[in-house]
């Protein structure tokens, strides 16, 4: 909905309020008991972006842990 906003001019672009830093980092997630391994791709004061196949939505409370390669 943002995106359509901005592209048809109902509302400005904005700035993140957090500067986001990337990385490349094995994770292991947790929704509850449900646990998955994918790779943190960027941190911030603000959140984290987690690159998944299974995703939960947007703004889910979980847990992470750095989940070693090999």
């Amino acid at each position: 909905r943002y995106l359509l906003d901005v592209i048809e001019g109902r509302r400005d672009a904005s700035a993140r309020k957090h500067r986001r830093y990337p990385t490349s980092l094995p994770v292991r997630w947790y929704q509850g008991a449900d646990g998955r391994v994918s790779r943190l791709e960027d941190i911030s004061r603000g959140g984290a972006f987690l690159r998944t196949d299974v995703a939960p939505p947007v703004g889910t409370m979980i847990d992470v842990e750095l989940y070693p390669e090999g």
